[in-house]
């Protein structure tokens, strides 16, 4: 449903999301070229102790560099012009299907529940478009390129990359089902809250009345304190992930160098070929 939503919402920017794809595609090329520019370096300049094939090689590596940079910054500047027409059209018509609305329906709804939709809502799917065309394209070729070039270094270390992917998926999975519970539970408390915090502006004058500011705090720091706690357990979740990955990915950096460090002692393998391996 949200993979329809958003093929709907960006289907006017045909040309603006063309442009996002062939920039990634230059971008992804570029970077996946540099290990290998880097292993010619170390055979064929370094161990050979040829100044001029460093030299020229180092040169297309700086223009691959400067080439990836620009190809990042027009992509994500196009993405984000994208992010924020689709979240302005959105917030527009949210506002317009608000107002048409029956009081019946606005009454089961909630006014709170209707702001958050509007604003926070329309902040995560900005958010989740920017970062879908941010990763539209780099992603999947990132990874399948990886592995075909990893493959083309050496195939006997390359058993280690196909080890490694499915034990990433899996961290990727457990996190995930943790975390769409606890992002669920966080719009209900952000409705939550945000009831809270309108009944008591409105209701300042028959606060202060009747004398019930002791009461209305209580009542807000629960609700507070709630989101709070939900946040931190996501965010604990979520800050959990790069050390788990960058155990496994470091594991398997070890044993490729181990690995590899005696396939070059037998001659199997050259040292340039290790380190776009490892890359």
């Amino acid at each position: 449903m949200l993979a329809s939503l958003l093929l709907q919402r960006l289907a006017p920017y045909k040309s603006h999301v063309l442009a996002i794809v062939l920039l990634q595609l230059v971008q992804t090329g570029a970077t996946l070229l540099l290990p290998t520019f880097n292993a010619k370096i170390v055979d064929d300049g370094l161990v050979a102790g040829n100044s001029g094939v460093i030299l020229r090689l180092g040169g297309w590596m700086l223009v691959l560099t400067v080439i990836q940079v620009l190809a990042a910054v027009l992509a994500g500047y196009l993405g984000a012009i994208v992010a924020m027409k689709v979240g302005r059209g959105l917030r527009q018509e949210l506002f317009d299907k608000i107002h048409s609305l029956p009081d019946q329906d606005v009454a089961a709804f909630g006014p709170a529940s209707l702001v958050v939709r509007t604003t926070n809502d329309v902040l995560q799917l900005q958010n989740i478009t920017v970062l879908v065309l941010s990763m539209l394209v780099a992603a999947p070729v990132m990874g399948i390129g990886g592995v075909i070039l990893a493959v083309e270094q050496d195939v006997a270390l390359s058993w280690i990359v196909f080890a490694i992917v499915p034990v990433l998926l899996l961290i990727m999975l457990l996190i995930v089902r943790k975390l769409v519970p606890l992002y669920r539970e966080g719009q209900n408390l952000v409705d939550r809250i945000n009831g809270v915090l309108r009944e008591q502006i409105l209701g300042t004058a028959v606060i202060r009345a009747f004398v019930r500011q002791p009461f209305e705090m209580k009542r807000f720091e629960a609700a507070n304190d709630a989101l709070t706690k939900n946040n931190l357990r996501s965010a604990r979740i979520v800050a959990a992930m790069l050390p788990l990955v960058m155990i496994v990915v470091n594991l398997s950096s070890a044993g490729v160098v181990w690995l590899g460090g005696h396939r070059i002692i037998a001659g199997d393998m050259q040292l340039g070929a290790l380190t776009a391996f490892i890359a």
